[in-house]
C-alpha cells in the first residue's frame, strides 16, 4: 500500500512539474511572437528607408551624412492629377497613380502622393 501512495505522489509531482514546464514554454513562445512582430516592424521600416534612399529622397553630403531633398512645391496640374487618380483608382493606390502619371509627377514618390492627399482632404 505504501508503494502505491508513493507512486501516486511521484506521479502528481511529475504532472505538476510538466504543467509548470509547459506554462513556461507557452510564455517563451508568446515572448518570441512579440519579438518577431517587433523585428518585422523594424525590417519594414528599414525597407522603407532603403526604398526612399534609392528613390533619391536622401542625399549624402561630403561627410556621408544624410540630407533631405529640396522641397518642390506642388503645381495645380499635379494636384488635379492626384485628385483624378484617387477618383479613378481609389485612396491608397499611390503606386498605381504614380506610375500611370509619371510624366506629371516626375521625381515624386508614393509617400509624397499620400502626404499631399492627406493635406488636400
Amino acid at each position: 500500500m505504501e508503494r502505491l501512495v508513493d507512486y501516486q505522489l511521484n506521479n502528481t509531482e511529475v504532472l505538476e512539474f510538466q504543467l509548470q514546464f509547459f506554462e513556461r514554454v507557452a510564455e517563451e513562445i508568446q515572448c518570441l511572437k512579440e519579438s518577431n512582430l517587433e523585428l518585422e516592424k523594424e525590417v519594414k521600416d528599414l525597407k522603407s528607408l532603403i526604398e526612399v534612399h534609392r528613390a533619391g529622397d536622401v542625399q549624402e553630403d561630403k561627410y556621408g551624412l544624410a540630407r533631405r531633398r529640396k522641397v518642390n512645391k506642388w503645381s495645380s496640374l499635379e494636384n488635379d492629377t492626384l485628385r483624378a487618380g484617387v477618383e479613378q483608382y481609389g485612396v491608397g493606390r499611390w503606386k498605381l497613380i504614380l506610375t500611370s502619371n509619371q510624366g506629371i509627377f516626375g521625381e515624386r514618390t508614393q509617400v509624397d502622393l499620400k502626404d499631399k492627399w492627406r493635406n488636400l482632404i
